[in-house]
């Protein structure tokens, strides 16, 4: 265990033994990289998109982007072409644990299960910074729930909202998200972006289809229906960091789920578990991820 705020030769020497370094989306302590260069370490990063860019001074001395979707590798094998970054790219399909989710077929549309959590982390749009714009899209579900009360929705969101309408149950801190997927019949999740998205893939695992936003990486996972975008514009996260964001209209929410209350949701819900098994269980996830890395110590032995 190495506290946050180590000095460089304490960090030296924790790394005495090791063979490589992998860290999700930013490196957790101040001058691990240098120390594992200076080391010979192989460096490997899981990068979610939403908080890169290609003036990240440690980008360089990257050896291997173990990408966790379709999204954020092609993304960096721009940058590696554009900018000559000289990591790796490799697309490993986030890997979830399918037995933690009991399978329950889903018969027919009546009630959709958003997971919001807090709301996601917020961004203000570039042209007009008054305007904050929560992840998750909870707005626009309620909006939605609003003009659609003849369809039940259930939202877990720890966000102080305003009055909701009558149709909408508001469920707040759950200990256990896999207990939450067993109340819908579809999960509605309408998020403005997403790294992963973990509540996309669960929620299939569960046998709710899943209805998301046609924007990557949220459209990689074989939703049952897709919310489309009007467009883009750009939402500021921190500050100087901008990325771009679907410009999402309730009436093109109200249009798909109105389209589809009701529906026979046998076959999508077969299929919402096949998907997951076939591409993000760890039985098949687990080969693809020990064959990167031991490709990626052989190319950086040699």
């Amino acid at each position: 265990w190495a506290p946050r705020g180590s000095p460089a030769a304490e960090l030296s020497h924790w790394l005495t033994d090791v063979d490589m370094v992998l860290f999700v989306e930013q490196p957790p302590f101040p001058g691990l990289i240098e120390a594992a260069t200076n080391r010979g370490l192989l460096l490997a990063c899981i990068p979610n998109w939403e908080w890169l860019h290609p003036g990240l001074p440690w980008l360089a001395a990257i050896d291997v982007m173990l990408c966790p979707t379709r999204h954020t590798a092609e993304l960096l094998s721009q940058w590696q072409a554009r900018f000559g970054f000289a990591y790796r790219v490799r697309y490993l399909p986030w890997p979830i644990d399918v037995s933690r989710f009991a399978f329950r077929p889903r018969r027919t549309f009546r009630r959709c299960v958003t997971l919001a959590g807090s709301g996601g982390y917020p961004a203000r749009r570039l042209d007009d910074p008054q305007v904050v714009i929560r992840r998750k899209g909870v707005q626009l579900v309620i909006e939605a729930a609003r003009r659609l009360p003849a369809c039940q929705f259930i939202l877990c969101t720890t966000q102080s909202l305003p009055r909701l309408p009558s149709n909408i149950r508001q469920l707040g801190y759950v200990s256990d998200a896999m207990h939450i997927y067993g109340h819908g019949d579809v999960c509605l999740q309408p998020s403005y972006w997403e790294g992963i998205g973990l509540p996309l893939l669960e929620c299939q695992a569960a046998g709710l289809p899943l209805i998301t936003v046609d924007v990557p990486p949220a459209n990689e996972y074989a939703a049952w229906q897709l919310l489309p975008s009007r467009g883009e514009f750009l939402g500021e996260l921190l500050p100087g960091h901008v990325i771009p964001l679907p410009e999402l209209h309730v009436d093109e929410l109200v249009d798909v789920l109105q389209r589809v209350l009701g529906h026979d949701l046998r076959q999508a819900s077969r299929s919402a578990r096949e998907f997951i098994w076939a591409h993000h269980a760890w039985p098949n996830a687990l080969p693809q991820w020990q064959q990167a890395l031991r490709e990626a110590m052989d190319d950086h032995d040699r």
